[in-house]
């Protein structure tokens, strides 16, 4: 890619009329807003590259989000806030039937492919046009044909999210996105010649409107500001900077900004597990509400901070994400939730997997990486005291045991976004996760981590972070080789292209034989091609189902009225 300046444009369109030259100024310009990092998430809306082909914006069928009463929004999240509830920056308004494949009205242009646009207008949807921050939006049903993109976007500002691809088809035949930095955009399905549109099945149900500035960027001088400074609600002025710790850096690649159906904010974080198989889990606190129901509309952010300790810009929050996440695991008295997520995070995006201790002893000192609001970037804070084991809100040791009490922070803090985070021990492992307390720059009270131990033995994590039942007491932080695809086997790596070590898929558990391959955009052993084993993912002969595999049934079949149905570890019931 290169850059093309306006004069040197104009010279070379020159004999080429002014409109035109014009336009195709503008194209670079919005090729240029629109490098967003994820390999997937590259290109130009049709809608822009044939503008002059196509009925204009104001033709459109246009959806207008009818105005709310934003004292009455902020209202409810006091009220929320005083029942430790998540954070909350959108609010959800039903568009059911309006953007449905079932009714599309396509065009065709010149080399012939076909688009189908409809606009989202929500400038005014708090009543104030600097009100409205932002959109994301939830598709109901999104099965996507190969040849057909779907990108939405705002042509004047340039800011974009997509394009969404077959790849992005799922079992629940949902989408839901990540934001895009406007209030007033056009969502638009572009199909190639010859793509047969009738069995394309999309259906938009749903646009969240943010009332708070979840990912805008903003001056790096107001870092740290007062909301009456500049009038907006940023972190507290006494958090740190993430990147101001650079030693933590590896841990800080395992957390994410995460929402929740579109409305909700809480932070999480990549957890590894005793294999090292970069298996993607998830764990974030079970009072950020995300349960086996909404899993699949979670939407995790990663490497959203400053780069730099003072000052510095804040990165792009639309540059790295990944959509959607299966339940795992949830144990209430820990405040601790374990997901799945719908794929790893890209690899150059260099996410890490948190190593964890599970000895359930207490710690001198402890550190929080965590997304303290909804608008600022990942910051880091330590506490210097000895950690103490408690109950939830209890001064008192050792209590229930399902807590670890912080007693106070001497280098910044945590506030409502930070639910969900990581505490590590000084050894760089995660030994619970956020769930309360009475913390803030100007009242050194304690903090509250659901405790990892906990969740690993009574919450039954362990199914999940140590399935072979090793025992391990700690595993560290990991992540992907830089190496990986070269063909030979380095430390990070379980494997590299056909080199295996010595392992085979009996040391796996699979008594029948067969050929272990190669995931070879991560480098870890992949056993779809063992034989005589519960756990490879396919259904054989004496198995009611396998991990994934489970020959199309649903919870009805199973004899449940509602849920997701998963395959029991041992895959001789349905869960």
């Amino acid at each position: 890619f290169f850059k093309v300046t306006a004069t040197t444009m104009v010279t070379a369109m020159k004999g080429v009329g002014l409109t035109a030259a014009l336009q195709y100024l503008y194209l670079i310009r919005f090729v240029e807003a629109h490098q967003i990092g994820a390999t997937d998430h590259e290109g130009t809306p049709a809608g822009v590259l044939f503008a002059n082909q196509l009925m204009p914006r104001e033709r459109l069928p246009t959806f207008s989000v009818a105005p709310s009463n934003l004292k009455t929004i902020l209202n409810e999240d006091a009220e929320t806030d005083q029942q430790g509830g998540p954070l909350r920056f959108a609010v959800e308004r039903i568009i059911s039937g309006l953007y449905t494949s079932h009714y599309a009205t396509w065009e065709k242009v010149a080399d012939g492919r076909v688009i189908w646009r409809q606009a989202v207008e929500a400038t005014h949807a708090f009543g104030n046009a600097d009100e409205c921050f932002s959109l994301n939006f939830h598709f109901s049903r999104y099965q996507m044909q190969p040849g057909c993109i779907l990108n939405i976007y705002d042509p004047d500002s340039q800011e974009a999210i997509g394009p969404f691809t077959d790849k992005h088809n799922n079992p629940r035949n949902e989408l839901w996105t990540p934001i895009v930095k406007s209030c007033d955009v056009i969502i638009e399905t572009e199909c190639q010649p010859g793509v047969d549109t009738s069995v394309l099945d999309i259906a938009l149900q749903a646009a969240n409107v943010a009332y708070q500035d979840f990912g805008i960027q903003r001056e790096s001088s107001q870092d740290g500001d007062d909301f009456e400074d500049v009038d907006r609600k940023l972190a507290s002025a006494c958090n740190v900077n993430a990147v101001c710790n650079p030693d933590w850096d590896p841990e800080q690649r395992s957390i994410a900004a995460m929402s929740i159906k579109g409305t909700k904010f809480c932070t999480g974080f990549m957890v590894n597990n005793a294999m090292n198989d970069f298996k993607p889990y998830f764990m974030t606190a079970h009072h950020c509400q995300v349960n086996s129901e909404n899993a699949h509309s979670l939407v995790t952010y990663w490497n959203w901070k400053y780069d730099a300790c003072v000052g510095g810009t804040l990165s792009d929050v639309g540059a790295q994400y990944v959509e959607g996440a299966v339940f795992r695991a949830e144990y209430e008295p820990t405040d601790a939730t374990l997901l799945e997520l719908s794929k790893n995070p890209d690899a150059s995006w260099h996410v890490t997997y948190a190593g964890w201790d599970r000895s359930g002893d207490d710690t001198e000192g402890s550190i929080a990486i965590h997304h303290p609001m909804v608008n600022d970037g990942m910051k880091i804070s330590f506490s210097n005291d000895p950690t103490t084991t408690t109950s939830w809100e209890n001064d008192n040791s050792p209590g229930d045991q399902t807590h670890i009490r912080v007693n106070q922070w001497h280098s910044g803090t945590t506030q409502p976004g930070s639910s969900g985070s990581p505490l590590f021990d000084k050894n760089h492992r995660v030994i619970g996760q956020l769930h309360g307390g009475h913390a803030r720059c100007d009242h050194f009270e304690p903090d509250w981590y659901g405790k990892f131990s906990v969740s690993m033995s009574a919450g039954g994590f362990s199914n999940f972070l140590d399935p072979q039942g090793s025992g391990k007491s700690t595993v560290d932080t990991i992540s992907i080789s830089p190496t990986c695809g070269d063909g030979v086997l380095d430390p990070m790596e379980t494997c590299d292209t056909n080199e295996f070590g010595t392992k085979t898929c009996s040391d796996y558990g699979f008594i029948g034989g067969g050929t272990l391959s190669c995931r070879s955009d991560l480098c870890t052993i992949m056993t779809d091609d063992c034989n005589g084993g519960c756990g490879n993912n396919v259904k054989e002969a004496d198995e009611v189902c396998d991990g994934l595999d489970i020959s199309d049934k649903t919870c009805a079949d199973a004899g449940f009225t509602t849920g997701e149905l998963g395959c029991h570890l041992d895959c001789g019931s349905y869960d």
